[in-house]
């Protein structure tokens, strides 16, 4: 029996390729499968009928719970959240990544600051740098670090190097 305030699954099916239930067919919160197509189905509580699950783009993805690995497989791309740096997640974990919009590029949380996160130009012959810093950071005793210049520093904005490390501007 159903706990209270809640209705058990109720499933739906067909074995028609390309078939897709129509809303009539389904009690809201209701599952419907496609067996042939692999794609599941469930009727909103605006009473839409909403693909959930798709197993063609599914098999594009594998989760091993062993490692927490996360793998998608396939020629096309993969979204990551994009902002402004206002927008940046007020309590950041380490191994965020993300676009920045203001900057124009991508950014890493590395557990204490967002970094930007670069490439090679001109494959892998020309590396660029931007010529203002627009975040804090910190050359850590593991790290040294050079830049083109000249670098504008901001109010604000610090660029830490530890004992025993080097910050080389060219």
């Amino acid at each position: 029996m159903a706990q209270s305030g809640y209705t058990p699954i109720l499933t739906y099916s067909s074995i028609t390729a390309s078939a897709v239930p129509l809303a009539g067919n389904l009690a809201t919160g209701e599952l419907a499968i496609n067996v042939v197509d692999g794609k599941l189905y469930y009727k909103d509580s605006s009473g839409v009928v909403q693909l959930l699950s798709n197993s063609n783009v599914n098999s594009h993805l594998s989760w091993s719970a062993a490692n927490n690995t996360l793998t998608v497989l396939g020629t096309g791309s993969i979204q990551v959240p994009s902002g402004t740096t206002a927008q940046d997640p007020a309590t950041p974990a380490a191994g965020m990544l993300r676009f920045n919009t203001d900057l124009g590029g991508f950014e890493g949380y590395d557990g204490f600051a967002w970094g930007g996160i670069g490439g090679a130009q001109a494959g892998g012959a020309i590396v660029t740098n931007k010529k203002i810093a627009s975040i804090s950071y910190i050359v850590d005793t593991t790290e040294n670090g050079f830049s083109v210049g000249p670098i504008t520093i901001p109010s604000g904005i610090t660029i830490t190097v530890a004992p025993d490390s080097r910050w080389v501007i060219i």
